[in-house]
């Protein structure tokens, strides 16, 4: 169900360069779990944050990869590996907490989708992309 969400939220977002849309959902048992695990955080009633705004970054920054947003779920489902990072937000100055999924697809291609972790129990996309083969581990 949130595939067809993201897919149709991602049309609304590329037709309408206006448009302030959103949709949630609550992250996969599974994705906690596996969280959990790799990294010892607890993402209890966590859910999933996609703005329109961050469909047309994608879009923008990596339009060659923007259809890959229909997989975030799987991606959080489902992921290879994981890494968290502090980053800073370059709007405020502050610190962030981050993570970053990596899915395999077709081979060696491995999609990263970075996501802000926030103190009301979400994780908004931030960007998605594919990685450059040297760059895969």
């Amino acid at each position: 169900m949130p595939k067809e969400l993201i897919c149709d939220l991602m049309k609304v977002a590329l037709s309408d360069k206006n448009s302030q849309d959103h949709i949630t959902f609550p992250l996969h048992d599974k994705c906690i779990r596996r969280v959990k695990k790799c990294l010892n955080m607890n993402l209890d009633g966590y859910k999933c944050y996609i703005h329109c705004n961050d469909i047309r970054h994608v879009y923008n920054r990596h339009p060659e990869d923007h259809h890959y947003l229909c997989y975030v779920p799987d991606i959080l489902k489902n992921f290879n590996s994981i890494e968290k990072e502090n980053a800073r937000d370059p709007r405020t100055g502050k610190a962030q907490l981050v993570y970053k999924f990596y899915k395999k697809y077709n081979g060696n291609l491995v999609k990263l989708v970075k996501m802000r972790v926030h103190k009301d129990k979400t994780i908004n996309l931030k960007t998605l992309f594919v990685k450059d083969n040297e760059e895969v581990q």
